[in-house]
């Protein structure tokens, strides 16, 4: 089965070059493009695709809105955001509101593509470029240990084994499966670790939960 993947970026000449390429990965494919923010909402409620590279700086709707306006409507699709350059704020508000990779668009289109497939897998990316910016940041601001939910020291022991399957990216049922309960039961746990984190999906709890070492 092929990664269905949504690209939403202003500029013709990025989009026609993933467009012109992507066509090459056996198990990407490309289902839709948006020029604009309000277009890329529309499409990624109608589609739901696996994964949508956002350009950051997106006309009407800018990408960090769109993070928090799926985030809000439960919709499952992991956003990279595209830009070609960020501020280390930006980088963590992206991080913090649900984007499951921040990557700047200087990356050749081999890397992009490997972004896709990992942050499909579950896991989170970010340019190497831009890793200091983040770092630089979290170290001016302390939010290291400064903005980290209080409760999220409480977690139960079930709770941090669900939370390790999260950062796994491994779904409900087969979390459940390995954890020897039902789906029900993890879809509690992950509600209640996500209230404890005091965030509203998957990749912000992942993000979190590495930045108070609850996570390697």
């Amino acid at each position: 089965m092929k990664t269905r993947v949504l690209i939403a970026d202003s500029y013709p000449a990025f989009v026609m070059g993933v467009e012109s390429t992507v066509q090459n990965e056996p198990d990407l494919l490309l289902v839709s493009k948006a020029q604009e923010g309000v277009q890329a909402v529309q499409e990624i409620r109608r589609l739901q695709p696996d994964v949508c590279l956002v350009e950051l700086e997106l006309p009407k709707i800018n990408g960090l809105n769109i993070i928090a306006s799926i985030s809000r409507e439960g919709i499952a699709s992991r956003i990279i955001i595209m830009t070609g350059s960020a501020k280390g704020s930006v980088i963590h508000r992206a991080f913090t509101e649900g984007a499951a990779g921040f990557l700047s668009k200087r990356e050749p289109l081999g890397k992009i593509y490997k972004a896709i497939r990992n942050v499909y897998n579950g896991s989170q990316v970010l340019s190497e470029s831009l890793k200091m910016e983040l770092k630089k940041y979290q170290q001016s601001q302390n939010c290291i240990v400064a903005d980290i939910p209080p409760l999220m020291h409480f977690l139960t022991g079930r709770e941090l084994e669900v939370l390790r399957c999260i950062a796994r990216g491994i779904s409900i049922v087969e979390t459940a499966r390995e954890l020897h309960m039902s789906a029900t039961t993890v879809k509690h746990h992950r509600h209640v670790i996500f209230a404890k984190l005091g965030v509203a999906n998957a990749p912000a709890a992942v993000y979190t939960a590495m930045r108070g070492n609850l996570l390697p």
